[in-house]
């Protein structure tokens, strides 16, 4: 990364802990990495204020190998937005129910962008609880991963 002048990451955020780890350990500067782009696994706010201290300002993705990005955040951090084309549901496990405002249930998506391979209510496993959307957005809630305790929304 060091030769390269690399300005961006994207991956694990425990990965990335290892890489900085490894680079200060070793003296060697990174100073050109700015952003980084974490998935795959929990992004835990103090895992975010170690790479502001660093002056690396990370933002979480959700995506899945079958269904490719899912959601994203964004500079707001008010939680994780929901792609275009992406129909975001939470139920309740095993009976595909809706839950109630508040509840956790099952991210369950819709996607029919890749016309040779649409998935219709593809159940990740994944759980969510449904997120406000601020006042000033112009999207409702849609839901969080409760266990990265990560709040999507609607973006239209």
């Amino acid at each position: 990364m060091a030769e390269l002048g690399a300005d961006g990451y994207v991956g694990t955020p425990s990965f990335l802990r290892i890489i900085l780890e490894k680079a200060d350990e070793l003296g060697v500067a990174l100073p050109r990495l700015r952003k980084a782009l974490v998935s795959g696994e929990a992004f835990p706010p103090s895992l975010r204020d170690a790479l502001l201290a660093r002056g690396i300002a990370g933002y979480q993705a959700y995506a899945t190998a079958d269904l490719g990005s899912i959601a994203y955040e964004t500079e707001a951090r008010e939680g994780l937005v929901v792609d275009e084309g992406v129909l975001l549901e939470l139920v309740r496990p095993g009976t595909g129910d809706p839950v109630a405002p508040g509840e956790v249930g099952e991210v369950v998506v819709t996607t029919l962008g890749n016309t040779d391979y649409p998935l219709i209510r593809f159940g990740t496993g994944d759980l969510s609880a449904p997120l406000r959307a601020p006042a000033a957005a112009a999207a409702p809630t849609c839901g969080s991963r409760a266990g990265w305790a990560a709040p999507t929304r609607r973006r239209r």
